[in-house]
């Protein structure tokens, strides 16, 4: 039976407040690990990665690719983590827009784009692509 006294912790999956009682307490820890891995921030940051290995999949498969795009731009393009909180931000305030997680991402990959000097912006309909 649940007391009053019990400690509480947030519900990863409904993110409400529920009580927990003595004996999984020792699983919270274990929980609030998982939290970094099974949370909005790391599901986008996943969804990230994904979408910058898949472009540097097409980049090595296209020839048309290879030969016009900037290889310095491409590398700041994809190693993106450094800077990856900024990023975060930048997606949530486009996801606030336009209400569709994906197409936030999708979009704030391609004012990367622009912004690391890759190449032509013609190559940056490549982001995103076959991946519906």
């Amino acid at each position: 039976m649940l007391t009053k006294n019990k400690p509480k912790i947030i519900s990863i999956l409904t993110f409400k407040e529920v009580n927990i009682p003595n004996k999984t307490r020792i699983f919270c820890s274990f929980n609030c690990t998982l939290f970094k891995y099974f949370s909005n921030r790391a599901w986008i940051i996943y969804r990230v990665k994904v979408e910058l290995i898949y472009f540097n999949f097409l980049y090595s498969m296209l020839p048309e690719l290879r030969e016009n795009l900037n290889k310095e731009g491409l590398y700041e393009f994809l190693n993106i983590y450094p800077n990856i909180s900024r990023m975060l931000e930048r997606i949530a305030e486009i996801e606030k827009q336009t209400n569709h997680d994906i197409k936030a991402i999708e979009i704030a990959l391609r004012e990367h784009y622009d912004a690391c000097n890759v190449g032509d912006s013609k190559y940056k309909e490549y982001i995103h692509f076959g991946l519906t």
